[in-house]
């Protein structure tokens, strides 16, 4: 998936490197990759909701997944997809209050511990 780590539209740079950053240079998104930068900032977003001490290790782990997901090949469209639906699954969760902690794991298990 493609990730901007900074909202590129408000500042109009970013400080992506490599194929990532010819992603957010381009004039033109595709609709896939406007749905996951509408993802990814949904997440963090949702991340600030949380307090304040337990607020950084989240978004560590927001950007570490989407840049996990950013290893997708561009027109491994099934998995983008699946992907997109997984991370929609994964806010909903995520948004919930009584959500505590949040690790991540493998394709069998729960992506979000409650405490």
């Amino acid at each position: 998936l493609f990730v901007c780590q900074l909202a590129s539209t408000r500042s109009g740079t970013c400080s992506c490197v490599g194929a990532l950053a010819q992603v957010c240079n381009m004039a033109r998104r595709s609709g896939v990759q406007k749905q996951v930068l509408a993802l990814y900032r949904s997440f963090l977003v949702a991340a600030r909701q949380k307090p304040e001490l337990d607020r950084q290790p989240w978004i560590e782990t927001i950007r570490s997944a989407f840049k996990d997901g950013a290893q997708v090949k561009r027109n491994n469209f099934k998995k983008i997809e699946y992907l997109l639906r997984q991370g929609n699954k994964r806010l909903q969760t995520f948004k919930d209050s009584s959500v505590k902690s949040m690790r991540t794991y493998g394709v069998n298990s729960s992506p979000v511990s409650k405490d």
